[in-house]
């Protein structure tokens, strides 16, 4: 009931498509609770208390996330839910990339010490994408099995979308077919994604139509994300979603505020995981030195701005790019043979880098927070006091 509420949580795999060029490996464990109240369509209001935990594995490549949820409403009764995700992105060929992608779930609804029949699916995906570092657009299709009981189903999606980002703004949209059974439903959905010092904003809003047996209308989510202080963030979201007969999701409108706590976020390198011969088959092109020995660092605060350091041997040429350059490439200048520097005026709060050594891949330097961003890729994060 954060964020997206519980379809977010039987739709899993989304997170999956957000596999990068990092030359690290991640793994990130993160907790969401809160409280909500939320009116299923067809059902009374209730509030409810929620637990969703999350536990995510990224590779420049390979991504694996298992992501489960327990919600207990007032009267008693409660929700079991569980998906397994994973997904694959083959290596930058010019601006197209292609994306395999499965995940499998079941859901239970419990009264009274009494189970539902069980609510499942299994589904493989297939995309092709486009773009650049500033829009782009995908196109895929899904299919595989769903079950409700003893109830059946070959499900089948197609769908496309378009991106386009400006500083810190990301705006998309989508256009998907959803075939099941006797039901089919044609949905158009628009997104929006703004991000600023101290907060991150996100708004979607759609329409469901050529709809048999799969309801219609209009709905819209929207959800406020406040980091605290590490690890902790404040969670606050509400709006309507769809139903999705797929992977067993009511439609519902929801209020719901709570926090994430975050326990552990471990970062190795990619040498480590898996080895040199691997990370060279993925992208021979870039040196394994370029991709793996940049070191972040601040240094001193002057009217000219403030000095932003970049430690790697034997470099020629080094950039940087960030949300405080609108992500055009700076180049650094050479202070010794290690060290490379560029000062910049940046404003308090949490800003979005990457560093390029040598004409290589762009990459989130040494000393700093790796996240997914919003193109398939990995940045790091920088916070200014």
């Amino acid at each position: 009931m954060t964020g997206r509420g519980l379809r977010a949580v039987l739709a899993a795999a989304a997170p999956l498509l957000a596999i990068g060029d990092s030359s690290d490996a991640q793994t990130v464990g993160a907790i969401d609770a809160g409280v909500s109240a939320v009116e299923y369509e067809g059902y009374l209001a209730s509030g409810a208390v929620f637990v969703n935990p999350l536990l995510r594995h990224d590779t420049p490549q390979l991504s694996l996330a298992a992501h489960g949820s327990w919600v207990v409403f007032e009267s008693g009764n409660h929700i079991l839910q569980g998906t397994a995700a994973g997904g694959w992105r083959s290596p930058q060929l010019g601006s197209w990339r292609a994306e395999l992608s499965g995940s499998g779930g079941v859901s239970s609804y419990v009264v009274s010490d009494t189970a539902f029949p069980t609510y499942g699916h299994v589904l493989g995906r297939i995309r092709v994408h486009h773009g650049g570092p500033r829009a782009g657009w995908w196109a895929g299709a899904a299919s595989g099995h769903s079950f409700f009981g003893d109830t059946t189903g070959t499900p089948v999606e197609i769908g496309a979308g378009v991106w386009a980002a400006r500083d810190r703004i990301v705006i998309g949209g989508t256009v998907t077919g959803t075939w099941l059974a006797d039901s089919s439903y044609l949905d158009l959905t628009g997104s929006l994604r703004w991000r600023f010092d101290w907060f991150e904003l996100y708004g979607t809003a759609g329409l469901r139509t050529a709809s048999e047996g799969g309801g219609s209308g209009v709905w819209g989510e929207a959800s406020l994300e406040v980091p605290v202080a590490p690890p902790l963030t404040v969670l606050i979201a509400g709006g309507r979603y769809p139903s999705d007969p797929v992977r067993g999701v009511l439609a519902a409108s929801y209020v719901s505020a709570g926090i994430r706590i975050t326990p552990f976020r471990s970062a190795t390198r990619l040498d480590d995981a898996l080895g040199t011969a691997y990370r060279q088959a993925l992208d021979d092109r870039v040196p394994a030195r370029a991709s793996a020995a940049a070191v972040l660092a601040l240094g001193d605060v002057t009217t000219a701005g403030r000095e932003i350091l970049v430690h790697v041997a034997g470099a020629i040429r080094v950039e940087l790019t960030g949300d405080f350059t609108d992500w055009q490439p700076r180049a650094m200048v050479r202070l010794d043979d290690d060290t490379w520097s560029v000062r910049l005026t940046l404003p308090p709060g949490i800003h979005r880098l990457n560093v390029r050594v040598d004409g290589g891949r762009w990459i989130v330097p040494a000393g700093l927070t790796s996240i997914d961003d919003e193109f398939g890729g990995r940045v790091g994060l920088l916070v200014i006091p």
